[in-house]
């Protein structure tokens, strides 16, 4: 049984200073979310975001599709930050693991995730291009922050640097994830001649917590993540 709650039309676009009311869907006792945004060019109209109705499923070598999202891996990611395909998903160990995203059954984006103790790092996370700007990535990270339930979820980004080239770039990203609900750590680091910062959501992280991750990965993952 499907049922719809809602205090206005939730198709419905419409222009006002505030979005239009949280709507909800309920399928076999599940509840779905679905918000409203307003981007430019809209002429000040709220547009529904995304369909609230993602699925995820994990990544293995008989995951159908699979050549649909090592492609969609090789045109969001450049060759000198990509580890082999399998790599992410094809391990013994369970620190490393991949998830991809359906919208019924159409693909809408994966991302890739290290585990170790209460705290999950996405490494990799990519949506279809023809499908950005639609608040699927928002959807996604609210379905990982779903799966590790009661995990810190962290990201690394490269920090805001007005003579990069891709400075816009990055401070849209940055803008992404703290809308969606992540936070500064205060944790910055240098890899391969690029400045990085740690934000996370689900609880903070200290600089001392970060190490110890990584010590983690590195004594027990190593070959699961390719290092």
């Amino acid at each position: 049984m499907k049922k719809e709650i809602y205090a206005a039309a939730p198709f419905a676009e419409k222009k006002a200073e505030t979005p239009p009311p949280i709507f909800w869907i309920e399928t076999g006792g599940i509840m779905w979310y679905t918000g409203y945004r307003r981007t430019a060019g809209s002429g000040g109209l709220w547009k529904k975001e995304g369909n609230g109705m993602l699925t995820r499923r994990k990544v293995t070598a008989q995951t159908p599709g699979l050549a649909e999202i090592e492609a969609l891996y090789v045109r969001a990611f450049p060759e000198n930050e990509r580890r082999p395909f399998r790599d992410l998903f094809d391990q013994k160990a369970n620190y490393v693991e991949t998830l991809a995203f359906y919208d019924a059954e159409a693909f809408v984006g994966f991302a890739c995730l290290l585990n170790a103790g209460d705290v999950s790092h996405i490494i990799y996370f990519a949506v279809e291009e023809s499908l950005r700007d639609r608040g699927y990535g928002s959807e996604i990270l609210r379905e990982i922050a779903r799966y590790r339930e009661g995990c810190r979820i962290i990201v690394d980004i490269e920090r805001q640097d007005r003579r990069a080239d891709n400075n816009g770039q990055r401070e849209r990203r940055k803008r992404f994830y703290l809308r969606n609900g992540y936070a500064e750590t205060g944790i910055r680091y240098r890899w391969h001649r690029e400045n990085y910062e740690i934000l996370s959501a689900g609880g903070t992280l200290t600089e001392a917590e970060f190490g110890a991750f990584w010590d983690e990965i590195e004594k027990n993952g190593r070959d699961a993540v390719g290092l």
